[in-house]
């Protein structure tokens, strides 16, 4: 089994803050629906309590998803949409079509970039590639769940 590892040069303005909410973390999806948490992603401007406690100690903490932030379903599957998309985040909607009464009553609504995130195509691949390993390698995590008939995203 191989390993990779993933450094991002915090000089840059690619903290993890910033890649967070690049992500859309922290913030409401716009998509419409009653419940619309925002999750909660503290950022170094923020008027938190526990940004204070963030250091080297809660790095790898974060690394893994751990730690004191928050993220939604919708969130989560909005993030690794965008890695799926290389770094494409979509403006995610509920509604894809409308249809009247008549073949001229039609309403398709199309979508919406959000934006893209700020990170090279060859860390989306790496980062695929690993997700894509834990179905299809043998000592991938979820090996024992896949299915021939089940095709996955490459």
């Amino acid at each position: 089994m191989t390993s990779t590892s993933i450094s991002v040069d915090y000089d840059s303005e690619l903290t993890p803050c910033a890649l967070g909410q690049a992500f859309g973390l922290g913030e409401k999806t716009g998509i419409g629906l009653p419940v619309r948490a925002p999750g909660w992603f503290q950022h170094p401007g923020g008027k938190n309590r526990h940004w204070a406690f963030r250091g080297k100690k809660e790095k790898p903490s974060i690394a893994i998803g751990q730690g004191f932030d928050s993220a939604t379903p919708l969130q989560m599957a909005l993030a690794y949409a965008a890695i799926a998309n290389n770094g494409r985040l979509w403006q995610p909607y509920v509604v894809r079509r409308i249809e009247g009464h008549g073949p001229d009553e039609v309403d398709e609504i199309g979508g919406k970039l959000k934006g893209k995130i700020p990170i090279e195509q060859r860390y989306f691949d790496v980062v695929k590639k690993g997700l894509l390993g834990v179905v299809e390698s043998p000592q991938g995590t979820a090996h024992c769940y896949q299915r021939q008939s089940v095709s996955h995203c490459r």
